[in-house]
């Protein structure tokens, strides 16, 4: 395409002339677009016979970074030369018009030749993103991630109410930026709590700016977490423990716990869903595997049973003190007969064997909740008064084999105690041995 045809088809903005040169402008795209540059052709013609070095000057500080263009040329004399100037704003400049000088000069005279020229700078948006970013690329579930954004109006007004959203990890934030003036920026930040059970692996963070979409991405880490718990329930001659396990975690995981225990314990623990191997050093080990999904729990239970073991002792000893009884056959028994106003305590002391004894003490306690009377129908004891109630004791000199002795008296309710209480054993001792005790006795002390 010949000049002259290109200065009819974009129009020539001026033609002027300096000492010993000629510079003229044409205007090739005027308008400056998001993803387009504005371009002006700058011609400059040397009407020397001689070679002239030419320098083009943009004298545009605050906009230097928008400006591509050659910066020097050596013109031959009688020939010219174009000055190709390119406009890139950027991704930050604000839709309006802008007009910038500009000099061209001859090195060899330093003559120069100055003016300007205007174009338009267009946004097919009027929210720019400054900036998108994450606190961190990578988390764990459970931890806390802030997303941040900087967006500029690069509208020439004023936005009175822009809108951006963050959205990702099934949370979504609408932040409102408030009025913000041509050319200003507001930054923002919305902080998204990761799920304790959020599935491993790369997820996104999207920022929506006007009818503009931009993605970040957040690697979400693989986390194997399994909670214990053991809680035990001590009942009479049985112990329980539940162990309780929980995945909270974001992965599938095989869990394994180990307990140990006696070897002597084995026979009397039971625990179904457990493998019991040899822990060494005289231990078992009980061992439970679980395959645990993320968010799923499992309680097992171990249950030591003593009661087997106890029942076989409880009968030895009751065969053992039934046959001391036969042996020794010397017995003691104690009665509580009601009557209108006072309780009749009898004590029936029979020696069933064939052995005489002497020196035999009767003693019995009366809590001092209650009073003894002072009159006894059989031989009277000797009574001592102590903190907590009153002791009688009788003293047997001579009990043969066949002997019965019986001894009474009578109490007398200082208070009324509901529900009544319990009267202490009574003891038949034969110097430092126990030859025999009574069953506590319950009475409700309200005579008739």
């Amino acid at each position: 395409m010949s000049k002259a045809l290109l200065m009819s088809v974009f129009g020539l903005m001026f033609l002027s002339t300096a000492a010993g040169f000629q510079v003229s402008v044409d205007q090739v795209e005027n308008t400056a677009r998001t993803d387009e540059s504005a371009r002006f052709q700058i011609t400059v013609e040397n009407e020397e016979a001689s070679d002239e070095i030419f320098r083009l000057n943009i004298q545009d500080y605050h906009r230097s970074q928008w400006y591509q263009y050659d910066q020097r040329k050596t013109i031959a004399g009688g020939e010219s030369e174009d000055f190709l100037l390119e406009i890139s704003p950027g991704s930050e400049a604000v839709q309006d018009r802008y007009s910038s000088d500009f000099t061209v000069r001859k090195v060899s005279t330093d003559e120069i030749f100055q003016d300007s020229f205007s174009y338009r700078v267009t946004r097919d948006r009027e929210l720019n993103l400054e900036s998108f970013t994450l606190s961190s690329e990578e988390a764990e579930p459970g931890e806390t991630v802030q997303a941040s954004a900087t967006v500029r109006n690069v509208a020439p007004s004023t936005l009175e109410d822009p809108r951006i959203t963050f959205s990702g990890l099934n949370q979504s934030f609408e932040s409102d930026l408030g009025p913000i003036t041509g050319g200003g920026t507001r930054s923002v930040s919305e902080d998204f709590e990761i799920d304790s059970f959020e599935s491993p692996g790369e997820k996104e963070v999207v920022l929506e700016a006007g009818e503009n979409t931009y993605t970040r991405t957040l690697d979400v880490l693989e986390v194997g977490n399994v909670s214990e718990d053991v809680e035990t329930d001590n009942r009479v001659f049985v112990i329980i423990k539940a162990y309780s396990f929980e995945n909270k975690g974001n992965t599938p995981v095989n869990h394994t716990y180990e307990t140990s225990i006696p070897s002597y314990i084995e026979p009397v623990t039971y625990a179904p869903e457990a493998e019991i191997v040899d822990g060494g050093s005289g231990t078992k080990k009980l061992r439970w595997t679980n395959s645990l999904e993320p968010g799923e729990s499992v309680t097992v239970e171990s249950r030591k049973d003593y009661w087997i073991p106890i029942s076989g002792l409880v009968v030895l000893f009751g065969g053992f003190l039934v046959l001391k009884r036969i042996t020794s056959s010397v017995s003691v028994i104690k009665k509580v007969e009601q009557r209108k106003d006072e309780i009749i305590v009898t004590l029936e002391v029979e020696n069933s064997s064939s052995k005489a004894y002497d020196d035999v003490l009767l003693e019995d306690y009366i809590p001092n909740i209650a009073s003894v009377s002072s009159s006894f129908e059989m031989a009277s004891p000797e009574v001592q008064d102590r903190e907590h109630g009153t002791k009688l004791k009788w003293w047997i000199t001579d009990l043969g084999p066949g002997d019965q002795r019986i001894f009474k008296y009578s109490l007398r309710p200082k208070v009324e105690v509901e529900g009544g209480i319990t009267l202490d054993p009574a003891e038949l001792k034969n110097g430092d041995e126990i030859l025999s005790t009574t069953e506590q006795v319950d009475t409700d002390f309200r005579p008739e």
